[in-house]
Formats: C-alpha cells, structure tokens, sequence
C-alpha cells in the first residue's frame, strides 16, 4: 500500500509531467508562470585605473645639465580621478616636482618634471602615482629609467707633436718644402680607355 505522503508527491510529478490527472493543469498556466518577474539590469559599474602610459628621460646628461622628466598619465577608467604624481633619484624624493594632478575619465595628461643632477652616477629615476580609491590594475602607476650622469671635467686627448729636432720620416716632406713641388694630374680608372686592357 502507497502511503499518503508518496500518493501526494506522485500526483504532484504526475501534474508537473503532464500525465493523466495533469492535463487541465498543464492547460492552464500556474500561478507562478503568471507572475510577472522583474529583470534587474545591472547599473555601469564606475571603472577606476589611472596608469602611467609613458616616461621619458634622457639616457645621458652632464652634473649641472637641466633636464626634463616627462611623464604621460592616462585615466582608463569613467570617473574623473585625481592623485599624486611622485619622482625618485636613487630612492630620494625629487620634492621640486610632486604635485597634485585630475585627469578626467578617459583622457590623459602629460607632466614635465625639470630637475639638474648634482653628481655624477647612475640614478635610478622613477615616476610614481598614488592609486586611487577601487583601483585594481596598479602594476602601471610606476616607472623606473635609468639615467647615466657624467662629470663636466673635460678629458684631455694630448696631440701627437713630434719634437722639434726630429727628422720625419723617410719619404716625407716638412710643409716648407712643398712649395716647390710640381704639381701633376692623377689619371683616375675611369679615365683609361679600356680597350688598351689585355
């Protein structure tokens, strides 16, 4: 014998399947099949990443030579955003060039930092931005360059001067002697005729 309970749950996949007892009920439609649903459309998500696009220094420059940093920030995202823009020598604050910076959503800016090295090295020199509130992507707020320095002392090539007791070599005239010297016209290989070749 069936007992009740399984009785109730087979008539219900009996009228859910569309048997014998379900038929009016598949005709009809249900009452949750009636009720209208609600489809929430997702509002745009608000996207936020400021990144650096670009950072140019020079590779070389002398102690005392006024050089430009030049830096290009772009707003990938949809808001306008506004952060900090940093740059480094060697880890040190180069504290003449922070400043404060908004960059509306989508667009780019470009920043020129000018600063003069004190001593000659190798700098590390690096460009930096603060991220902003819900970034995710921050391997692009910072840039390092390299920049080689050199020293303003001029490095003296000696000339090769021969003494003046020194005879020149065999063969070889002082420039006083030349002015006597007849002067002949050089026949070039395109000037021979070249039928007189064998």
């Amino acid at each position: 014998m069936i007992s009740a309970r399984l009785y109730v749950l087979l008539l219900g996949v009996s009228l859910l399947s569309g048997g014998c007892m379900g038929q009016k009920a598949a005709e009809e439609p249900s009452t949750i099949m009636r009720t209208p649903t609600e489809t929430q459309v997702p509002q745009e998500q608000a996207i936020h990443d400021l990144g650096i696009e670009k950072f140019s220094i020079p590779e070389y420059a002398m102690v005392g030579q006024e050089i430009e940093l030049v830096t290009k920030i772009i707003n990938q995202g949809t808001d306008d955003e506004s952060t900090v823009l940093y740059y480094y020598a060697n880890g040190a604050e180069i504290l003449d060039c922070r400043k404060n910076i908004t960059v509306e959503g989508g667009t780019g800016i470009e920043d020129v930092c000018k600063w003069t090295p004190k001593e000659a090295s190798t700098y590390m020199i690096k460009a930096r931005i603060d991220p902003v509130a819900g970034e995710i992507l921050m391997e692009n707020n910072e840039v390092p360059k390299i920049l080689g320095v050199g020293s303003t002392q001029p490095t003296a090539v000696p000339l090769l001067t021969l003494p003046p007791t020194t005879a020149p070599p065999s063969g070889m005239m002082l420039p006083s002697e030349m002015d006597d010297v007849p002067v002949y016209d050089f026949i070039m290989p395109a000037d021979i005729d070249r039928s007189l070749r064998i």
